[in-house]
């Protein structure tokens, strides 16, 4: 599987309104639970460690959670899927109105990847290690 080590979270995407959405979440934030779910479903890709039937509930999960967080006051932010020409079809999280989205992994020390995900001055950054 996939373990995510660290995640950052740039203050453009922490800007956003939440509204109520905090109160159901597990860390107290909506953006870093939906980030959490898109780094996952990169990672599981990255490390080649899924299957059909595992991306689809990974991207249920995540509407899912999109749709009642949106619900609760959550605004200006968007989860979709996104094409990557390696990766095939991933979860992505991204302001409204932002076009392309550019993902970009690094390899480091001890098998860690830092992936990188932005679009203008909102961007998120999450270390996995494959398992």
């Amino acid at each position: 599987m996939v373990q995510i080590t660290s995640i950052k979270v740039s203050n453009e995407f922490c800007k956003a309104p939440i509204g109520s959405a905090s109160v159901i979440d597990a860390y107290d934030s909506p953006i870093e639970t939906i980030v959490r779910l898109s780094c996952k479903s990169i990672g599981l890709n990255v490390c080649r460690k899924t299957t059909p039937s595992l991306l689809r509930v990974l991207r249920l999960i995540a509407m899912d959670l999109y749709a009642v967080y949106s619900g609760l006051g959550l605004d200006n932010v968007v989860v979709e899927e996104q094409r990557h020409k390696e990766l095939g079809t991933v979860l992505i999280a991204k302001r409204p109105g932002c076009g392309a989205v550019q993902l970009d992994i690094e390899y480091g020390d001890g098998g860690v990847m830092r992936i990188k995900v932005s679009c203008g001055k909102a961007i998120y950054e999450c270390n996995i290690k494959c398992q």
